[in-house]
């Protein structure tokens, strides 16, 4: 999880942050038995311990970076090659369709399904109440419609 919703939480300023990326590459890359880089040392118990968590998830992980820094991202993509997750987690062949939709054809469904319009709601590799950012009003206006089918495949928390 990133920001708020993540299990730990250090505040770093952006200059630091190069050098504690290189410090949790060097934390898994030693348990890996791969190389390590030259770095300062960035003494944290929440770093080994977000290496362990990371290593314990390997190929079911995943390390992402903000900003617009290259050399950070390419960091964060070591980490990931480390812990498996290219081809796992992370799989290039499989476009992602999150946040390309149309916000008022979301919201005419939502009036029509808290109006009683819909009679039945099909839906494919998509999970509304997660993904909608008031997924709650979503599973709300569900409970007006007689049948809802969901085509995905992973299981989700959510279910329609």
């Amino acid at each position: 999880m990133t920001g708020a919703n993540a299990d730990y939480r250090v505040p770093v300023k952006a200059s630091e942050s190069g050098v504690i990326l290189l410090n949790l590459y060097n934390l898994i890359a030693v348990k890996s038995g791969k190389s390590i880089v030259d770095v300062s040392k960035y003494e944290n118990s929440l770093l080994q311990k977000a290496a362990n968590d990371l290593i314990n998830a390997k190929g079911k992980s995943l390390v992402v970076a903000g900003g617009n820094d290259k050399n950070i991202h390419l960091i964060v993509n070591a980490i990931n090659d480390l812990l498996g997750n290219f081809g796992s987690t992370i799989d290039f062949t499989k476009k992602s369709y999150l946040k390309q939709g149309n916000d008022v054809d979301v919201a005419t469904l939502l009036n029509d399904m808290n109006a009683g319009k819909v009679g039945a709601l099909i839906a494919y590799n998509t999970n509304p109440v997660y993904n909608l950012a008031d997924g709650s009003a979503f599973a709300e206006a569900l409970s007006n419609v007689d049948m809802s089918v969901s085509f995905q495949t992973e299981m989700t928390k959510q279910h329609l």
